[in-house]
């Protein structure tokens, strides 16, 4: 005896079993209220009940019957309705008898089709009644919705933490249990998410699908994107509660504003310095262990910053990526722009203290006192 007939049985059991418990209650009330005249109302109500227990049942083993293949899929769901079942046996073969002449697309299910067709109409019937927010799917709706109402259905069986949506839920369960089941095929990286899968297999492909149309600059991720396309339209959303400043990334603001409170979050374990800035902190570190990560391809000098590799590299490359806002030129360090800025102001914040000598630089009010004072040294104050 197969399965299907084994479960067919057990319900056929169940049934009568119920019956023999409808037909102890009948007698029970006819035997303590034989003169009651709601009696035959009361039977009327059991037999009412007699045949909703059963009516389910014995469609369902006869649409389960109608079906000679149901047993072939190890399959044991019943249905009330002839329709459902049709419906159901579709999950058991390949076929896709539902296309659209347009595009490729193929489906099992009628309802798929018409979800799929609102990708080429841009039909969005599902509207959220708090905002103006439309979607082509209800699910999309539903979960939209709890931004509305905070509803958080999905908790999260380790900590007190809920979510919005089922696959939130299944992210943070990972920082629990430690699974990362996205692995990379060209390392042994793993991940937590896909779409951390997605951003990480862009470093070996070098795709960058995310163009900037105002200038020819592509990005491997889109919030990168977003950030630099402010460059260009000036936009600084984040902005500070203390001082009127603004700026175009979050992370920006917060750095910024542990200038007010005094911030510094991040503590070398090594000494009592402390920084505002992780950045700051990590190249502090390399103080201790002596690392010099950032070394220059041309002459193989090594140093502790990526920036002062790069300002050093202009020296062989003859780049000149400090320009002058008031004149033409431009320099290859950042120290030859600010010796060549006074040349356009009148200010001489160099002064001697031997006598009333002011320079514009340094070099000279050093030149002044070996020559006049006969000094070889020379203490300068700037003029503030």
């Amino acid at each position: 005896m197969n399965y299907q007939q084994q479960h067919l049985n057990n319900i056929y059991n169940q049934i009568q079993e119920t019956q023999l418990l409808i037909d102890r209650i009948k007698c029970n009330y006819m035997l303590s209220s034989s003169e009651d005249d709601d009696n035959d109302d009361d039977i009327e109500i059991l037999n009412n009940f007699n045949q909703s227990i059963q009516t389910p049942h014995i469609k369902a083993k006869q649409y389960h019957k109608t079906t000679t293949n149901a047993s072939n899929f190890n399959d044991h769901n019943t249905f009330t309705q002839k329709s459902d079942l049709q419906s159901h046996l579709k999950v058991h073969n390949d076929k896709k008898s539902h296309k659209y002449q347009q595009c490729d697309f193929k489906c099992k299910w009628k309802s798929n089709l018409t979800t799929h067709l609102r990708i080429h109409t841009d039909e969005k019937p599902y509207k959220c009644q708090y905002c103006k927010r439309a979607f082509k799917r209800k699910d999309n709706l539903t979960t939209h919705l709890r931004i509305h109402t905070d509803e958080r259905p999905y908790k999260c069986q380790y900590c007190k933490k809920t979510f919005r949506q089922n696959g939130h839920l299944t992210t943070h369960v990972r920082t629990h249990t430690g699974e990362r089941p996205y692995k990379c095929q060209h390392c042994k990286k793993a991940f937590k998410q896909t779409n951390d899968l997605t951003r990480h297999l862009r470093i070996h492909t070098g795709e960058r699908p995310y163009k900037c149309q105002h200038c020819k600059k592509a990005f491997k991720q889109k919030y990168t994107l977003t950030t630099h396309q402010r460059i260009h339209t000036g936009e600084r959303p984040y902005k500070c509660q203390y001082c009127k400043k603004a700026f175009r990334q979050s992370s920006s603001l917060t750095i910024h504003q542990r200038i007010h409170t005094g911030g510094r979050p991040y503590k070398c374990p090594h000494c009592k310095e402390a920084f505002n800035r992780k950045n700051d902190l990590t190249t502090h570190l390399r103080i201790h262990t002596s690392k010099r990560p950032h070394i220059c391809k041309h002459c193989q000098k090594a140093f502790t910053q990526k920036g002062t590799l790069t300002r050093h590299s202009n020296i062989h490359t003859g780049k000149k990526t400090y320009k002058c806002e008031h004149c033409p030129q431009s320099f290859i360090t950042k120290q030859q722009l600010t010796l060549h800025l006074p040349v356009h102001t009148n200010q001489k914040p160099y002064k001697c203290q031997s006598c009333d000598y002011k320079s514009k630089w340094k070099g000279n009010l050093k030149r002044h006192s070996l020559l006049m004072h006969h000094k070889m040294s020379c203490k300068s104050n700037l003029l503030t």
